[in-house]
């Protein structure tokens, strides 16, 4: 993932300097960091959680894993990687969020088979209840 960040990234700059995008580069930036500042907040509280359920031999259904079973990698689609490609007023950038949601739905199957036969009916009945990538709206 990380070379096509960073060639889409440089064609942007270098060989594409003219797609830009709209508007005022102070606000396009400011939403950019609000993005990138989320991200950073939901890993964190992504590791902390985890951690604490690892710590316990639980299952981690709390913190941003009641909202979407793999907060590690959602944040980095929907925040991370927008929020840069505002920041750095890149707009091709934003062609990595559905790349890497495309990469990443690949190897989920293996990940989610291994944690369904750590945790069993219990993963099963989380998995039914929250979606893998894309928020699950209305849960506390």
């Amino acid at each position: 993932m990380a070379p096509y960040v960073l060639l889409v990234a440089a064609l942007n700059r270098w060989v594409l300097s003219s797609i830009r995008f709209p508007g005022s580069r102070v606000t396009t930036a400011a939403v950019g960091l609000v993005g990138v500042a989320g991200g950073v907040g939901t890993i964190a509280a992504s590791y902390r959680a985890v951690r604490n359920a690892l710590d316990r031999g639980e299952l981690c259904t709390h913190g941003p894993y009641r909202f979407v079973r793999h907060p590690l990698y959602a944040a980095w689609i929907w925040l991370l990687l927008p929020g840069a490609a505002l920041t750095l007023d890149l707009p091709l950038l934003l062609s990595a969020s559905p790349v890497m949601y495309f990469v990443t739905s690949q190897f989920l199957p293996r990940e989610e088979a291994t944690l369904e036969a750590e945790f069993g009916d219990e993963y099963e009945a989380y998995r039914d209840e929250v979606n893998a990538l894309v928020p699950t709206l209305g849960r506390r």
